[in-house]
C-alpha cells in the first residue's frame, strides 16, 4: 500500500493480505511464495533498515546475498517476478544512496517490469499494481536530490495522475493497461470482507479521499527541501 499516513483505519494490513482473501488459487500461490521467498524479504528489509542507517557496505552486501538467493529461482515463474519487485526497490535506494542516480532509475524501471510481468502471469496479484506511482515517488526523490525540480513536479504529477485514474498504473505485454479503477474493482470483488477490512480501503477506494490523501502527501513533499520518501 501506499504512504501509511494517508490510510484513516486503525489496523493496517500488509500487500499479501487481501490477495490471500480473493481466492484459493490465490492462497495457494501465498504458501508457494513464503516458502520460495519468505527469507528473501526479510533479508532485503534487513538491507534498507541498514542503508537508512547508512551503513552501506553491510546493506548491499546483504543484498548481494538476496540476488544470489534469488536467481536461483526459476526465472519465468511469479514468484520470481514479485521478488523482482522487492529486489529491484531495494538496489535502487542502494544506488540512490551512493548517488549513482542512472542506475537507480534503471532499478526502478525493472522493479516495474516485475510487477507488470507477475500480474500478467497471476491476475490476483493486481494489488501490487499501486506500487507502480511509488516508484514515480521515488523518481521525484532522486530528481530533487538532483536539483531537477521540473523533473520532480513530473514524476509527482504522474503519480497523481495514476491516483486519479487518468494514467494506468502499468500495462501488461499484451497491452492491457491496469488503472486504480481496476484496482478498485478487484478488491471490491472480495466477498465477506469485515469492517475493519473495509475501513482500511476506503481511502483507496473512495475517488475523492483518495486524491486528497495523495494532494496532502504530496504538500508535505514539497515543503520538505530535500524530502524523504520511504522505501517500501
Amino acid at each position: 500500500m501506499t504512504d501509511p499516513a494517508t490510510w484513516t483505519a486503525t489496523q493496517e494490513y500488509d500487500w499479501a493480505h487481501f490477495i490471500g482473501l480473493s481466492s484459493a488459487e490465490a492462497r495457494q500461490w501465498l504458501d508457494e511464495f513464503k516458502i520460495h521467498c519468505k527469507a528473501l524479504t526479510a533479508w532485503t528489509d534487513q538491507s534498507l533498515a541498514l542503508l537508512r542507517l547508512r551503513k552501506i557496505e553491510e546493506g548491499y552486501s546483504l543484498l548481494k546475498r538476496v540476488e544470489d538467493h534469488w536467481r536461483k529461482l526459476e526465472s519465468t515463474s511469479s514468484c520470481f517476478q514479485v521478488m523482482g519487485r522487492w529486489y529491484f526497490g531495494a538496489l535502487a535506494y542502494y544506488y540512490y544512496c551512493v548517488e549513482n542516480f542512472e542506475k537507480a532509475e534503471e532499478a526502478l524501471t525493472l522493479g516495474r517490469t516485475s510487477i507488470s510481468t507477475s500480474i500478467a502471469q497471476r491476475p490476483f496479484l493486481m494489488p501490487l499494481a499501486q506500487v507502480c506511482q511509488e516508484f514515480h515517488l521515488q523518481r521525484a526523490r532522486i530528481a530533487c536530490r538532483r536539483r531537477h525540480w521540473e523533473e520532480m513536479r513530473h514524476q509527482v504529477e504522474v503519480a497523481r495522475g495514476m491516483m486519479a485514474n487518468r494514467l494506468p498504473l502499468c500495462a501488461l505485454e499484451n497491452g492491457t493497461e491496469i488503472y486504480v479503477s481496476n484496482l478498485c474493482s478487484f478488491y471490491q470483488s472480495i466477498p465477506g470482507l469485515n469492517e475493519s477490512e473495509r475501513e482500511f480501503l476506503v481511502d483507496l477506494l473512495d475517488d475523492e479521499l483518495r486524491l486528497r490523501g495523495f494532494d496532502q502527501f504530496a504538500r508535505r513533499l514539497y515543503a520538505l527541501p530535500g524530502f524523504v520518501i520511504p522505501y517500501l
